[in-house]
Order: C-alpha cells, then sequence, then structure tokens
C-alpha cells in the first residue's frame, strides 16, 4: 500500500487537548514526581516531606510498573503516558505539567494511539515523539511538548516490514508491536524504541518522517536489538535491558558491551543512567532477586559493580546522587494485581541505610526525582 493511501485511510490521532486552570504556587517547589496505578498523578516536596499537588490524570487501572514520566530538557515540564494496563478498557492519555505554574494538560489518544506503550523528548528540542500501532503499522506523531499540540504523523514500520496484522491474533494477544520505552539519539536523529508482547526487541525509527528499512536480520517476532526492557541513549551510547543484563552499544561501528549489575535472578527491565553519564544504577523486585547497584559505565561483563547493597529492592528507581540517595517503589501484594497502598523507600548511599519510607496512598508504578530548574 503507497504511503498516501496509508494517511488517508488512517483515523484521527486525538482528541481536543484539555486544561485544568493554573493554580496558585506558594508551598515548596515539587521534588518528586510518582504515578500510582489507580490513575493518580501525585508531587511532593523534599523527600517526599509533604504532598504538593494530586491529580486523576486517568479513569482506569495504569500499565505498569514500567517507564511512564519525563522531564522536558530544561527541567520546567514533566511529560508522563498513562496507559490502560493489559485487558482494562480505557484509552491512553498524554499528560503534561508547567512545573512553574502547576498547570496541567491532559490528551486523550485515539486510533493507532489509544493504546500506545512508548514516547520520547528530544534532548535538544524538547519535542515529543510518541509510538503507536494498528493493522496497518507502527506508527510515530510528533506532538509540542508543553501544550501537547499534535504536529506531524507517518507510519514508521508498515505492514510489509513484517508488522503481523492478523485481527485473529490481535484480539487474543492485543497488540503484537507494543512499545516498552523509547530514547532519541540526537547525533543520528534517530528514535529507538523496544517492544514488548509478541515482538521482543529494539527498532531504529528515523525521525525524518520516513518510513524505517529494518535490519535483514528481523523477522515479525523479532527486532533488530536484541533486549528485553529500557532503552536509554546518552553521550556514551545506547543502553538497552536484556532482562538479565546491561548492554551498551557505543562507537562508531556499534560495539557490544555488556555490564554486569550483580542482581541475579532478577528480571530487569527498568534501570536509568545517572546524569554525569557515569554510572548504571538498576533495583531488583522485590518478588525476585532483590538488590540495588552502580555500575561504572565504562565497565565490562567482568567488572563488579561500583556499588551493591544486597538488602535493598523495589520496581522503579530514581536517583539524586548529588545529596547520596536513591528512592525505590514498593508494592504490596502481587506485582501485577496490586491495587492497594506502596511506599517510597528513600536510600542513603553508600551505607543502603534507609532514610525514610512515605506510604503512597495506591501501588506506585513510576517514581521520578526532579531537578531544580536549569540543572
Amino acid at each position: 500500500m503507497k504511503l498516501a493511501a496509508v494517511a488517508a485511510v488512517s483515523v484521527m490521532l486525538c482528541t481536543p487537548a484539555s486544561t485544568q486552570p493554573i493554580l496558585p504556587v506558594n508551598e515548596p517547589a515539587a521534588r518528586i514526581a510518582v504515578v500510582l496505578a489507580d490513575g493518580r498523578l501525585q508531587l511532593y516536596s523534599g523527600m517526599a516531606d509533604s504532598l504538593t499537588r494530586e491529580w486523576t490524570i486517568a479513569p482506569f487501572m495504569l500499565s505498569g510498573p514500567e517507564p511512564q514520566l519525563e522531564p522536558s530538557p530544561d527541567g520546567r515540564t514533566l511529560v508522563l503516558l498513562a496507559k490502560p494496563r493489559f485487558m482494562e478498557p480505557g484509552q491512553s492519555r498524554l499528560v503534561s505539567v508547567d512545573l512553574r505554574t502547576m498547570r496541567l494538560t491532559s490528551r486523550v489518544l485515539t486510533g493507532a494511539f489509544a493504546n500506545s506503550g512508548a514516547f520520547a523528548l528530544h534532548p535538544q528540542t524538547g519535542a515529543l515523539f510518541l509510538v503507536g500501532y494498528d493493522a496497518v503499522g507502527v506508527w510515530v506523531a510528533e506532538f509540542d511538548a508543553k501544550q501537547l499540540a499534535p504536529k506531524r504523523r507517518w507510519i514508521a514500520l508498515p505492514v510489509n516490514t513484517g508488522v503481523d496484522s492478523s485481527s485473529r491474533i490481535m484480539a487474543s494477544l492485543g497488540p503484537r508491536w507494543r512499545a516498552y520505552g523509547a530514547t532519541i539519539d540526537p547525533a543520528t536523529q534517530t528514535m529507538i524504541v523496544s517492544f514488548h508482547g509478541g515482538v521482543d526487541g529494539a527498532e531504529l525509527i528515523r525521525l525524518d518522517g520516513n518510513p524505517t528499512v529494518r535490519c535483514p536480520a528481523a523477522t515479525p517476532t523479532s527486532s533488530c536489538i536484541g533486549q528485553h526492557g529500557d532503552v536509554v541513549s546518552r553521550p556514551s551510547g545506547l543502553f538497552t535491558a536484556t532482562g538479565s543484563q546491561i548492554v551498551r552499544f557505543f562507537g562508531r561501528d556499534s560495539t557490544r558491551r555488556e555490564i554486569d549489575t550483580g542482581l541475579p535472578g532478577n528480571h530487569l527491565m527498568q534501570f536509568m543512567v545517572d546524569r554525569d553519564d557515569a554510572a548504571v544504577l538498576a533495583v531488583g523486585s522485590c518478588f525476585f532477586g532483590r538488590g540495588f547497584s552502580m555500575t561504572a559505565v565504562s565497565s565490562s561483563a567482568t567488572d563488579p559493580p561500583l556499588l551493591r547493597l544486597p538488602q535493598v529492592c523495589g520496581e522503579s528507581i530514581s536517583a539524586d546522587l548529588d545529596e547520596r540517595w536513591i528512592v525505590v517503589t514498593r508494592l504490596r501484594g502481587s506485582m501485577t494485581l496490586s491495587r492497594g497502598p506502596g511506599s517510597l523507600r528513600f536510600v542513603s548511599l553508600p551505607s543502603g541505610e534507609t532514610i525514610r519510607e512515605r506510604e503512597v496512598p495506591g501501588p506506585p508504578i513510576d517514581v521520578l526525582v526532579l531537578r531544580p530548574y536549569g540543572r
């Protein structure tokens, strides 16, 4: 099918964005952002010392734990994608919060983006790129990150590149190309998208609006980059999770190097690279092998972590290494079916001592330490 025809038959991208009024800001600046599985976004000051703001961002249970939150390059806007838990009715929502005015903007997504799985912010321009899927293929849409105004959309991986469009499979398993995480490499102007579900692995998607040519080794059920989990692009290379390790691709020849996190027995899909691009931080699930580790970016599979704390565990992680602490989310009950309260645990580095634990009213599925403007 020609691209012009594809665009003609595609459904509407999304409904108009809605905004909440600007609220007075006379309390301490928000420092911690957390998304709860029951559809709430919370902002806290300090180490979750006090609740600054709370919004209901979706009327359904959210998918997670998995990446949801991302700050704009200037640190003034917080963006998140609220997507329904598998088999949960509802349409995904893009949400943007102006951290200076606390103005929240929300946009309900439709069509190929109704159950969208991932987005990324361009580290130079701040533009938001969203990934969606339908029977035609994998779509990408560009938005203004602050106002959530759509700019353009295009088919990135048409059906003839190996995307399975079988309605029977989609009905029984859900979208095969369900995006899990995304990141942008400004040097090559490509978005790296990881998929999780019927298709595993990551694809390199062009941002110039043209279809992506997949690598020769790709199949309908496997992607060009073998991995399983989140992806992070930094000047030192592309970092990907495999489910057990972290892999770094770097250099002109995309040299592949495994990083030993020292966290055996975990289904490791989430991690973070510190702001200085020097260390990889990962936490083991409380439902699997547990543990926290910090490993040098330049390390190899034979190098031990810089720091390993076997007593620490959580489902998502964020950190303030300037003040030497991390925060992890903790669930109660089943990891996938948890509906009750959870908590944020703040852990001192390098001792591993718990500084404090803050209970939150729902299961936390992502957390982010917000840096002060301009840092």
